[in-house]
């Protein structure tokens, strides 16, 4: 500060001049906030007092901490962002490695093997039991129509010489022999006399 001479070298060609060349970035502070000089029109930022000057160029502490914690802040978020993204990324490589890899196909396969095979046998164990019960079927058929079953209820078969099925006194004649099957062995026999409806050969 100071009266009008006391400023006019801050007027001065060869001060301005270098002033505005001046790389390193200038803050005028001269007089009061009511004087003005050349030197704060080439300056990069005038202040209004030498006092303002020494603000501008030492920014305030805890503006500056303010502005580092807000930085760190961004930091983080970003930080925490990438590292989302990576994670996503690895998890996507991840299921895809384990999706295409052959392991998991042989897996695949061996599963569907198990289900085929289990309804294979599903279809086996049924066919089976239907081959089964047909078959029972045919056996207790053949079991009724087997004359070895008629003979377990106290029947007899009556065969000739030729071992011909008798059926009927027809195809017999007295004094042949004949052959009579029980369930648990055979009976020579001869036929002494034919009777039919009361009647006597």
């Amino acid at each position: 500060g100071g009266s009008l001479e006391d400023l006019w070298s801050f007027n001065e060609e060869q001060v301005v001049r270098a002033v505005a060349d001046s790389p390193i970035p200038i803050i005028s502070g001269v007089g009061h906030e009511t004087d003005f000089t050349l030197v704060d029109f080439a300056s990069d930022v005038r202040a209004p007092t030498p006092t303002g000057a020494a603000v501008l160029a030492v920014p305030d502490k805890q503006d500056l901490k303010s502005i580092i914690q807000e930085f760190d802040l961004r930091l983080n978020r970003i930080a925490n962002l990438m590292l989302n993204d990576c994670r996503m990324n690895i998890k996507e490589v991840s299921y895809t490695l384990q999706h295409l890899s052959p392991q998991n196909h042989i897996r695949q396969d061996s599963l569907r093997l198990d289900e085929i095979s289990r309804r294979l046998e599903v279809s086996t164990h049924s066919h089976l039991a239907l081959r089964r019960a047909n078959l029972e079927r045919v056996q207790a058929h053949m079991m009724a129509i087997d004359p070895s079953a008629v003979l377990e209820r106290g029947y007899a078969l009556v065969y000739n010489h030729d071992r011909v099925l008798i059926d009927s006194i027809s195809k017999t004649d007295v004094q042949e022999q004949l052959d009579i099957r029980l369930k648990d062995g055979w009976v020579s026999s001869e036929v002494k006399a034919i009777k039919k409806n009361g009647s006597e050969k």
